[in-house]
């Protein structure tokens, strides 16, 4: 019989704690920035070793970041704070339950992200300045409605394609350094694309810039082709390239549509959650190990 109860504990109650801890080791500001998240401890049923006890459970803690912190969390956030961050868990984490915290992810929550209220008030006043004849001609409860949906859509397309931005260059960092970019196998097309944007960009200090990365100036589907052009370097994290290339291919459809005001129906949005979540898990589950 095992000496562990392998339970897990309260989630909010352990992200507290976590946050205390942090304040208390001189990490305030990451504490600050953790503030308001929810903490998922995951019990991956695997066991830790070698990495953690023989007969613990590998456990990983994800934290769903909202929307508004998330791009600062993922920036200031390293590698070095999140081994900080699963020490200070570990530690946390009764020895009794059998449960090694050794992987952390950050992952944008999308569940704290619905439509701003903001943006609801703004479509009623929109009406309101309207005639009510005008207001059902040029902007029916159906537009509206449609928006709405879309706005949803709108957000998971975002944080995927950003997401998989970030997880392209710190792979390619880690195989090839400052000169990442250049070493990867692109073509013509990607490369002028990136030099186009980044002069156009110069050219027009009132937009926002897009990042010191390359990666940053391409499409959603560029990313499946950088993906499947460097396997080797890519292939130990997802299942096959079939897998990862056809799901990015797909999002990539749907995100054109969002871009250009098309609708996309319920089934649509429902792939889009859903190839959201398998592929964050994946990147998720193997990064981090």
């Amino acid at each position: 019989m095992s000496k562990f109860t392998y339970e897990l504990p309260n989630e909010e109650g352990f992200l507290n704690a976590v946050l205390v801890q942090l304040k208390v080791k001189g990490f305030a500001d990451i504490a600050e920035i953790l503030k308001g998240c929810k903490c998922e401890i995951v019990n991956t049923q695997q066991f830790a070793y070698p990495k953690g006890r023989w007969d613990a459970l590998w456990t990983e803690l994800v934290f769903r970041i909202p929307l508004s912190k998330y791009e600062l969390a993922i920036t200031k956030i390293t590698d070095d704070l999140k081994n900080k961050i699963k020490e200070i868990a570990d530690d946390l984490m009764p020895k009794t339950a059998g449960l090694d915290v050794l992987s952390i992810s950050l992952s944008p929550s999308i569940e704290a992200t619905p439509l701003e209220e903001s943006s609801i008030s703004e479509l009623q006043e929109a009406s309101e300045i309207l005639s009510e004849e005008l207001d059902k001609e040029i902007l029916p409860e159906d537009i509206k409605e449609r928006g709405k949906e879309m706005a949803d859509a709108y957000v998971y397309l975002y944080c995927i394609e950003n997401a998989l931005r970030l997880f392209v260059e710190k792979i390619a960092k880690e195989n090839y350094g400052a000169n990442h970019f250049s070493s990867l196998k692109t073509n013509a097309d990607i490369k002028k694309k990136y030099q186009i944007r980044k002069k156009d960009e110069s050219k027009n200090q009132w937009l926002s810039i897009r990042g010191n990365s390359e990666i940053f100036y391409l499409d959603f589907d560029d990313i499946g082709y950088i993906i499947r052009n460097n396997w080797d370097t890519f292939k130990t994290y997802f299942p096959s390239q079939e897998w990862i290339v056809t799901k990015i291919d797909e999002l990539s459809k749907c995100r054109n549509l969002v871009a250009h005001n098309s609708y996309i129906g319920k089934d649509e949005r429902d792939l889009i959650r859903v190839y959201f979540n398998a592929i964050l898990r994946q990147i998720s589950s193997n990064v981090q190990k």
